[in-house]
């Protein structure tokens, strides 16, 4: 085989391009058998931009979530609507999060309002994110590990997903968290 020119001159840096390849390869191989660093950051990386995608691809013009065309300063006044009759058939559990209800929460929003069958009132509970955050905090353990994300905010994350009343009057909550899996 014939070398022209500066040809042999280049055969150290093409083999250091080889070596620094498949160690590249290997160690991405072995991190993801592994786990690794940085598996579980790249895993968390592809699961959210495939969620992303998946939801934008959901909606017709690129919005996450629509609403009525109702105004902002009008919006509890139209919050129900009788069709027949002037009252619901028993009262509403209506789950709320940050800066929902702040007309009865003004502190940040109510996590829940129950209506009564009239539409009016019953109770607000309001939002109290910190307090959440910390009691979960301490009632992370070995068995119910968790983690946030980097740079993660609880109040700002974390939403109502669900929620339920139990027949003593207490509340079952389910919260998401947004970017976090």
């Amino acid at each position: 085989m014939k070398w022209g020119g500066g040809g042999v001159n280049r055969l150290p840096q093409l083999l250091l391009v080889l070596a620094i390849a498949l160690a590249s390869f290997a160690y991405g191989y072995l991190s993801r058998h592994y786990e690794l660093f940085p598996s579980s950051i790249i895993s968390d990386g592809v699961k959210t931009s495939q969620t992303m995608h998946e939801a934008h691809k959901k909606t017709d013009d690129g919005k996450f979530m629509r609403f009525a065309a109702v105004p902002p300063d009008s919006a509890a006044s139209h919050r129900f609507e009788f069709v027949a009759g002037d009252a619901l058939s028993g009262p509403v559990l209506w789950q709320g999060g940050r800066y929902q209800f702040l007309n009865y929460c003004p502190d940040g929003g109510c996590l829940a309002v129950e209506f009564t069958a009239t539409g009016q009132v019953a109770h607000a509970y309001p939002f109290r994110p910190d307090e959440l955050e910390q009691a979960a905090d301490a009632a992370q353990s070995d068995e119910f590990p968790y983690q946030l994300p980097p740079a993660a905010s609880f109040a700002r994350d974390v939403y109502v997903a669900g929620i339920s009343r139990y027949a003593n009057g207490d509340l079952l909550v389910v919260f998401h968290q947004n970017g976090a899996f």
